[in-house]
């Protein structure tokens, strides 16, 4: 029980006062306390950071049942050890099509964060089974089932989450030409359980289409990713139609051909790690 903290010294280090602690953890389960041989509770380092995050949550004007039901879905288990599935393990069911694959990452999401879950897993996943297509050791039936069962996933993913709470809207699409929308959804994901709110309107958008739905949504930051070179020859069409239809809002860019070419003039440049890039549209949301 070393490093156990009773209950005071956890309301002295959260800023949580004890009587407010004992009614999340009897009505919630936040803290999960452990006993001592003398049946005193006691919180491990763990329970200190799921109270700060509750805290976190309630601050930013969720209900406590929402910011508990947040904190104990999503938190790691104090044991990373045991992990349910392996990489090759969601690997070759996605690629086969097999909705088992979405089982394993949902084990998976029981045991870590959604967000390393795709960090972890998803990302290089995904960017092995590209470099299998490119190098022709994967077909395109493999390739187009494991970014389908991918984006199932994602989408589920934010069902049952709680309304969105911050100001301002995020909007997410791709140019014309442009297919691959998975990243988007992953960042999207990530916003979302942030609390913002966010409208994924998806792949391989005409322009005038897209501008349209800007000026009548009017969202604080639209986020556009490109992977290839087909999708750029429409580009900056895009992104004059936005500014035409939404002046003063925040062009984001991302994706594998902005790793080795620079951003359209007047954009910003998202990061290529999709925490980053999460992140960096919060703050130009606000």
């Amino acid at each position: 029980m070393t490093g156990r903290l009773a209950i005071g010294r956890l309301a002295e280090v959260t800023g949580v006062d004890p009587a407010t602690l004992r009614t999340w953890e009897s009505r919630y389960g936040v803290p999960e306390p452990e006993r001592t041989p003398g049946g005193q509770r006691r919180y491990g380092p763990e329970q200190i950071e799921k109270v700060r995050a509750m805290k976190r949550l309630l601050d930013a004007g969720y209900r406590a049942s929402e910011a508990a039901r947040m904190v104990t879905s999503t938190w790691p288990g104090p044991d990373f050890g045991g992990l349910p599935a392996s990489r090759d393990d969601v690997a070759s069911l996605l690629t086969e099509g097999d909705f088992d694959a979405l089982s394993l990452l949902d084990r998976l999401a029981g045991a870590m964060s959604v967000e390393d879950v795709v960090i972890d897993f998803v990302v290089p996943i995904m960017r092995e089974v590209g470099e299998r297509w490119a190098r022709g050791q994967l077909s395109v039936a493999e390739e187009h089932a494991a970014s389908a069962l991918v984006g199932t996933w994602l989408g589920a993913q934010t069902r049952g989450l709680p309304p969105p709470l911050r100001p301002g809207l995020v909007a997410t699409a791709t140019p014309p030409g442009e297919r691959h929308e998975l990243g988007l959804q992953m960042i999207s994901l990530f916003l979302r359980r942030q609390g913002v709110e966010v409208l994924h309107i998806g792949s391989d958008l005409p322009a005038e289409d897209l501008a349209a739905l800007i000026g009548q949504k009017r969202p604080v930051v639209t986020c556009l990713s490109v992977s290839t070179e087909g999708a750029t020859r429409e580009l900056n069409e895009t992104i004059a139609a936005l500014r035409a239809a939404r002046p003063g809002m925040s062009i984001g860019v991302g994706g594998p051909w902005f790793v080795e070419h620079p951003a359209p003039e007047g954009t910003v440049l998202l990061p290529n790690d999709i925490r980053s890039a999460a992140a960096h549209v919060l703050s130009l949301a606000g």
